[in-house]
């Protein structure tokens, strides 16, 4: 039975989907509504505050995470370049997109994640698997056939925007399941494996076999440094990294961008500061919040509430004001084709998770079993 209250976990999954949406929500306003002249000054303090809260955290011991070393580096690089990659791209699309047509083509990432997936880490994919992503891809063609504010440049950041995310995923797992010949021994005890890692395995589309002969079946994970970090460390440090790269950047191809930031006339408004200051913590608070509905819920009800806050998220983009959505009846049902994918992927999920889980306790239940037939084969003697 479970420790939390259903009261408990209803309203970690209610955090989780606020916190997404709001973000969403907050960083179109930011940028598109109230105009703000740099997508990449927004990351700048989306990072800077990612920073300072999570050393604070550190410090305040709410979190814990290793220090700097050169190991560390070692492990985690490239991944600072990727998450810096996701987020300028993620800002800029949707600044020059609605928030209906830039869900309809995140939802491509799953075909992105696929292809790197069988590339990189030779997965085999299920045939249900393959025909939600064939749905999305479709759903997606229709919608963007018909899209009266198409934006070629919004369209070409988004799918920049996919690669990235995918490319995330596929490298943080390969890293994470490095074989090693310790962790292969057969007396040798397995053990849970870390935050990070569960976080990375739920999102993979594969099913864990290889398709080289000879080698299926999951692979092995090593100890690795990069585990060691957890959530919290990967976070930290790939804002730690990335944030020099897009100073660097932003003080030197942007400077543009530095006389406009400078130049932005809504500095004094207390609602367009609100919105800056919400979108800067709001990453920070985002990550919380699917830690917390992963701890009081699973794993698998986080993915769950993901898809299912992505079709609200949807259909108030085109309703709200502001979001830059021109209606048409083939781009809507495009949409619509595109959602049904994906909640149709989270369906597979679920039942992939929920066949794991009685498996274990099945497993468990045996092994329990012959423990007590062994011990009371030991009394009779």
């Amino acid at each position: 039975m479970s420790a939390y209250t259903v009261r408990e976990r209803l309203l970690g999954a209610l955090f989780y989907a606020a916190s997404s949406i709001l973000l969403m929500m907050v960083n179109k306003y930011l940028l598109s509504v109230w105009d703000f002249p740099s997508s990449s000054f927004v990351a700048l303090s989306q990072f800077g505050s990612t920073l300072v809260n999570l050393h604070v955290l550190k410090k305040l011991n709410y979190i814990d995470f290793p220090d700097l070393d050169y190991e560390t580096v070692v492990e985690v690089f490239p991944l600072p370049l990727l998450f810096l990659g996701n987020t300028v791209c993620g800002l800029y699309g949707t600044q020059a997109i609605s928030i209906p047509m830039f869900g309809v083509l995140r939802r491509l990432n799953m075909l992105f994640t696929m292809v790197l997936e069988f590339i990189i880490l030779h997965y085999a994919f299920s045939t249900d698997v393959a025909v939600s992503v064939a749905v999305i891809l479709g759903g997606s063609v229709i919608a963007a056939y018909d899209d009266l504010a198409f934006d070629l440049y919004g369209y070409f950041i988004i799918l920049l925007n996919n690669i990235f995310t995918s490319l995330m995923g596929v490298v943080s797992k390969q890293k994470l399941n490095k074989t090693s010949v310790d962790d292969n021994a057969p007396n040798k005890q397995k053990t849970e494996g870390s935050e990070s890692e569960r976080l990375v395995d739920s999102n993979s589309l594969g099913d864990g076999k290889m398709t080289t002969a000879g080698t299926a079946g999951p692979v092995s994970p090593t100890k690795s440094k990069l585990k060691g970090l957890g959530t919290w460390g990967l976070m930290f440090y790939n804002a730690l990294f990335s944030f020099p790269i897009l100073l660097l950047f932003f003080m030197t191809v942007g400077k543009d961008d530095i006389t406009q930031v400078l130049a932005y006339q809504h500095w004094k408004n207390a609602t367009f500061l609100g919105l800056f200051i919400c979108s800067s913590v709001m990453g920070t608070i985002l990550q919380f919040s699917i830690l917390y509905c992963t701890k009081v819920n699973s794993a698998l009800t986080t993915v769950v509430t993901g898809c299912t806050k992505n079709v609200l998220t949807t259909y108030m983009g085109m309703v709200m004001p502001g979001m830059d959505y021109v209606f048409s009846w083939l781009n809507f049902i495009g949409v619509n084709i595109s959602m049904f994918g994906g909640l149709y992927y989270a369906k597979i999920q679920y039942d992939k998770k929920q066949a794991k889980q009685n498996n274990d306790v099945k497993k468990d239940l045996e092994m329990n079993g012959q423990a007590r037939s062994q011990r009371g084969t030991s009394d009779a003697k």
